[in-house]
């Protein structure tokens, strides 16, 4: 009988086994090997055992103070590695397999499920070609029933008609933010130029006949031999008829009515959509015309076909010109997750902002961008997961439900929303009082910053309708038929996201009123901030340990995720940052670099307004605060790979902000 005097000590001990300090040992339920998993610590969530235990803490750094022992229990060769973020992926991997189990072909009661049952099924059979067929034809049809006639503008209508698909073609259609009304535009941005060899390709493995390959690559090269120099800038006109198009015949034209005076943004110097409409003006014989534009449209219906089912196996790869030549890389941009959504930099957590290039790349993804990012070939073995991949892919706002459900428990969720008005007037106030009162140099410049602050909307990516943080219009979803096939499953999800996202230009809707432009699963949240008007989104992968429980203390969920929404609140400093008094905010960051003051400032600011609550010492604050942001180093580059351009480094981060715990004196 073993006799255990120390039994908290010893249970400690004898989980943790092999694991580093904060791990504990668990067991893989796929295959029963050992492996290694975060310790839950609540109600207190500062974990004293990966502190140093070495040193004498007068002698240490504040992230060596709390996170010592796990930073030195491995090794990484570039980069770092944050103690808040290691498992991230773990986490997003364990959300999927408990999805994959809900996965059953005969389980298929959602749209997911059925999607999931049909792109088995085609993979099963190595069924992508006739599946592919299936969805050509369907955007076939209604490209016959879109352009009905010679005109310029029926031609742009079924540019719009695709690009609604999400397909490439001269332009896209997407939102940007509206001028200073706290809503979204339309925007018809840069498209694409699908080469010749490409569009004679897809064209011939669907069916279309020779004549119609020829009148659709004379098209194609029409339009290459416009210089781009000398292309003419696109009109408003153009970009209207391109919007109304890619939703013409829907619920959202009914919806809509009369009312089609919505705001729109386009892109003047659009080079493929130039080119388009300048060879329209051609003659025939030079590969121009109407004819020849009806049968390009039919060529990119085809492409469109081959680039869906890329998709779930890389389809494209194969054919000739299709990505680097004929497609026009569309530059600045965060990769495409999926429909509607954006993968971050990892560096860039909590980003202070989204720009207006980032909004218009989440909602103008098309097809060749994803595939792009996931090059897979499907077969028998991995259909379930790569069937998964694609889901997520075209289901974006189901996910979120799903990955919502998954990890925020009602009981979180409550908390959350009654934690939000706390930490929003706590950030209010601090605004107003030391050390926070010298960021602006006028009362006028506070008061406003405060009143965006309080008027900031929060939103919580799958919170159901109706709940907080939840969006106010459910999804429409497309009619869909048991004989339609993966890929036209696809294609009729893909204008329904679309739709979903259109609907908030043509409806002046606000901005908190957006499907979030990151994956769920992501550890991170963000602003929208435009004029007079914010909106703050907490993405679920956030609420999980170390940043949130159910089972923490006030002290420790406000000292962790209250953290993150406090910073959040914070960021409407950066909506006037010309009123700033700049010698004071250079003083209160004095610990920052310069260029790192829009993010400092808005953790500077959200360690003043949790310690404004009184909840947790000084000392546990800045313990909380550490354990956020303490990180491993390569040793080959010193976390040079990942230092972000406008966010301290993590390490510097948790100790910048104890350090200004201990500086001020916070009423």
């Amino acid at each position: 009988m073993l006799n255990v005097t120390e039994q908290s000590a010893s249970l400690q001990s004898m989980t943790r086994g092999v694991c580093a300090p904060g791990l504990r040992q668990s067991i893989n339920p796929t295959n029963g090997d050992l492996r290694c998993i975060r310790k839950r610590s609540y109600p207190n969530a500062l974990l004293a055992e990966i502190g140093d235990s070495h040193s004498e803490s007068s002698d240490l750094s504040d992230h060596r103070r709390w996170c010592g022992d796990w930073i030195d229990a491995a090794q990484i060769t570039l980069g770092e590695e944050l103690w808040a973020f290691f498992d991230e992926v773990d986490v997003s991997d364990d959300v999927e397999d408990v999805i994959l189990a809900k996965g059953s072909g005969r389980l298929a009661v959602s749209d997911v499920s059925k999607f999931r049952a049909a792109c088995r099924s085609m993979v099963a059979s190595n069924a992508a070609g006739p599946a592919g067929q299936v969805a050509f034809e369907h955007l076939d049809g209604l490209l016959s029933g879109a352009v009905t006639s010679s005109t310029l503008d029926s031609a742009l209508a079924g540019v719009g008609l695709l690009a609604g698909h999400v397909c490439d073609t001269p332009a896209t259609v997407g939102l940007d933010y509206g001028s200073g009304n706290g809503a979204f535009a339309a925007r018809v941005g840069a498209g694409a130029e699908v080469g010749t060899s490409a569009l004679k390709e897809a064209m011939y493995s669907v069916g279309i006949d020779r004549s119609v390959r020829a009148s659709a690559a004379a098209y194609a090269d029409a339009m290459a031999s416009v210089p781009a120099s000398s292309a003419a800038a696109v009109q408003q006109d153009a970009a209207s008829t391109i919007v109304a198009g890619s939703y013409a015949g829907t619920w959202l034209q009914n919806d809509v009515g009369s009312q089609q005076q919505f705001a729109l943004n386009w892109d003047p110097l659009n080079t493929p959509l130039a080119r388009f409409i300048e060879a329209f003006a051609h003659p025939a014989k030079f590969g121009g015309g109407p004819d020849n534009a009806r049968a390009y449209l039919r060529g990119l219906a085809a492409y469109c076909s081959f680039a869906a089912r890329s998709v779930i196996s890389d389809e494209l790869g194969s054919m000739p010109n299709s990505r680097a030549q004929s497609l026009k890389t569309r530059e600045s941009r965060l990769p495409a997750a999926a429909l509607g959504r954006l993968r971050t930099n990892p560096a860039d957590r909590f980003v202070r902002e989204i720009n207006m290039s980032d909004v218009n790349a989440a909602t103008s993804v098309t097809w060749t961008s994803l595939a792009a990012s996931s090059l897979v070939t499907a077969t028998r073995r991995n259909a379930r997961s790569v069937c998964l991949t694609a889901a997520r892919a075209v289901f974006p706002d189901a996910f979120d439900k799903l990955t919502f459900d998954i990890l925020v428990t009602p009981r979180l969720h409550k908390r959350i929303e009654d934690m939000t008005p706390i930490v929003r007037a706590a950030a209010s106030e601090a605004l107003e009082a030391p050390p926070m009162d010298d960021v602006y140099f006028s009362q006028q410049l506070r008061d406003e910053a405060r009143g965006l602050l309080e008027s900031a909307g929060v939103r919580i990516a799958g919170a159901p309708r109706g709940t907080f943080g939840g969006i106010a219009d459910d999804f429409v979803r497309p009619s869909i038929a048991s004989g339609d096939g993966a890929l036209l499953i696809m294609l009729k999800q893909a204008r329904a996201v679309h739709l979903d996202r259109l609907r908030r230009a043509l409806r002046g809707d606000a901005l908190c009123q957006h499907p979030p432009l990151f994956d769920a699963l992501e550890r991170n949240a963000y602003m929208l901030l435009s004029g007079g008007y914010a909106c703050v989104m907490l993405l679920p992968g956030l609420m999980v340990p170390p940043f949130a429980d159910e089972r923490y203390s006030d002290a420790s969920l406000y000292s962790r995720l209250g953290f993150v929404l406090a910073h959040e609140f914070m960021h409407v400093t950066a909506a006037n940052v010309n009123g700033w008094d700049q010698p004071a905010v250079n003083n209160l960051l004095r610990r920052y670099a310069r260029e790192k003051q829009i993010e400092a400032i808005a953790d500077v600011g959200a360690v003043t307004t949790i310690a404004r609550l009184d909840l947790s010492t000084e000392d546990e604050l800045c313990g909380h605060v550490s354990q956020l942001w303490c990180a491993r180093k390569g040793w080959l580059d010193g976390g040079a790979v990942s230092y972000s351009s406008t966010h301290p480094d993590g390490n510097h981060r948790g100790d910048a902000a104890c350090a200004f715990l201990r500086d001020n004196t916070i009423p």
